[in-house]
């Protein structure tokens, strides 16, 4: 991928190769301006690639998808609208029905836990239940994958540790695939059942290795798991 400006053009992803697979957790991380968001919007349809092609069971991506939804670093939720009725986005443009879409909203308020904030309104929450009610915008459209990008990075360490674990939940749960955009070296290990490291621009992918997704919060304390931090920190670092 070449960005292409008035005075010069800024090659971002080198040739990159790379498969993922349904109910996969990846976790991709890296340097600062390496490309991590413009991947995100290269696998969502938002942005077309310079060269090359990516596909989508065998066909290339022309556009957006709802069975790929990207959710950003700001929850970008509709200050005009409920909470509900920002969940009910989707399903709305799908066409469901009426009933179709409380039923769909309900389940995923559940999911996130804000049952009780359906009728609250985006600025009488707080920024991790923001960010909940961003997730389960995206889930209503029942993508088969999910697609992150910093999600969490707004949040004070405490509410991002338990919202980590709440997006482990989540996808145990739904079973859909997530690709993850973080600048955590501890959050990239503890959620991905599979770790990406980016290079420096123009970035390729230089380690490819197994997380520890299906581990419980106990594993951050075993040895393998500092171990493995140390691992992913020499490549962020190289």
């Amino acid at each position: 991928m070449t960005y292409k400006t008035s005075s010069r053009d800024v090659k971002v992803l080198e040739a990159t190769n790379l498969d993922i697979f349904p109910g996969e957790f990846v976790s991709l991380i890296g340097p600062s301006g390496c490309g991590k968001s413009t991947l995100l919007r290269l696998v969502a349809g938002l942005l077309p690639p310079s060269a090359g092609q990516i596909l989508w069971k065998g066909q290339e991506i022309l556009g957006p998808d709802r069975h790929r939804c990207l959710s950003f670093q700001q929850p970008h939720l509709f200050p005009w609208l409920s909470v509900q009725k920002n969940v009910e986005f989707g399903p709305k443009n799908r066409g469901l029905s009426r009933k179709e879409q409380r039923e769909c909203s309900n389940y995923y308020l559940s999911l996130v836990k804000l049952t009780d904030f359906a009728d609250s309104y985006p600025h009488e929450l707080s920024g991790g239940m923001q960010q909940r009610v961003a997730l389960a915008r995206a889930l209503a459209n029942e993508p088969q994958l999910l697609l992150l990008d910093e999600p969490l990075g707004a949040l004070d360490a405490l509410t991002r540790e338990h919202m980590q674990d709440e997006l482990k939940a989540i996808w145990q749960r739904t079973g859909c695939a997530i690709i993850l955009v973080t600048h955590s070296v501890d959050e990239a290990v503890y959620l991905g059942t599979r770790i990406l490291v980016n290079s420096h621009r123009p970035a390729r992918i230089i380690f490819d290795h197994p997380g520890m997704g299906h581990e419980g919060r106990e594993a951050k304390n075993r040895a393998e798991f500092l171990a493995l931090k140390d691992q992913v920190l020499s490549y962020v670092w190289d």
